[in-house]
Order: C-alpha cells, then structure tokens, then sequence
C-alpha cells in the first residue's frame, strides 16, 4: 500500500520530486531541489506543501496514517471523521515518539467550504478506508470541489470476508 501511494503522490502532487533521502532511525520521501529546478520548479515552503485529507482512524488505517506522516515530511495531513477519540490519542503517541505529529491536524469539512473565500482550506488528496464511516461523496464534496483535480485513495487494508458487513458495504 505504501510504495503504491507513494507512486501516485510523488506522480499527482509532488510533480516526479521525490526521492529517498536517508535520515537518523531510516529513510524519508523528500522532493528533490535538483529534480524540481529541472522541471523548472520552485521547492515549495512549508505553508505550500501539498495536502492529503484522512477521513476516518482505526484498527485498519492507523498503520498506514503512522507511516504517511513518517514517511512524507513535506505532506501535511488533515484527520477528519474519526468515531473513536482513543485512536487519535494512539496516533499522537506513536508519532510524538517519532516525530510527525505536528504535520497531522484534525479538521473538518466545514474548513475546506467554498463559502469561506480566502480562508478555505484546499486538499489535493483524500484517503479512506474501511475505518471511514459510511458516506456519501455528496457529502464530502467540499473537499473533492477545493481543488481542481484530487488523487482519491482507498486504503483495502482490513478488506475481507471478515470485514464484510452491511454497515460498511452501504
């Protein structure tokens, strides 16, 4: 799943950047200066940096947050509709201990609503997994409109014969 989405951030918001650079405890997906300035690129500050929108956390998506936020220091990401506090405070330990976890901000649809003007938030992403809670996109469509196109990522881990149910499949 990890090398799959790194595929398509690195293809769809990162512009064929990113490269793997080697920090302390392991490596990281950084964008290149030296590839950005050949596609005629400016490296982008902080405030810029691209943003995935995480809907839903649990048992089958905390792993794959954990490791966006280690793996993609430049990728600021936004938590929302998570139904269970004590996965936002098991995501806070784990990343606290690794760093991250100021990158990682819990939102909401209303701060990505075009009536907001300038003050609107944009996501060039939006992940969801079995974790998420039933929805429809007419419901998220704030953050689909906030950007002209959005890479859409549906995270299968926990998908299974096991996970199969009415409530998740509507």
């Amino acid at each position: 799943d990890i090398l799959a989405t790194k595929v398509c951030l690195d293809r769809h918001l990162f512009n064929m950047t990113l490269k793997t650079t080697k920090v302390q405890g392991g490596k990281v997906w950084l964008s290149a200066e030296e590839k950005a300035r050949e596609r005629g690129q400016e490296i982008w500050p902080p405030l810029s940096w691209p943003t995935l929108c995480f809907l839903g956390l649990g048992p089958s998506s905390i792993e794959f947050l954990i490791s966006l936020a280690q793996l993609f220091p430049e990728l600021q990401l936004v938590l929302m509709e998570v139904e269970d506090a004590s996965w936002i405070a098991t995501l806070r330990s784990s990343l606290d201990s690794k760093g991250g976890s100021s990158r990682v901000q819990l939102g909401n649809i209303e701060d990505f609503a075009e009536h907001r003007g300038p003050a609107r938030r944009s996501c060039q992403a939006i992940s969801w997994s079995v974790d998420t809670p039933p929805f429809s996109f007419y419901r998220y469509r704030e953050l689909f409109y906030s950007e002209p196109f959005i890479l859409a990522l549906f995270n299968f881990q926990g998908c299974s014969m096991e996970t199969l149910t009415d409530h998740v499949d509507r």
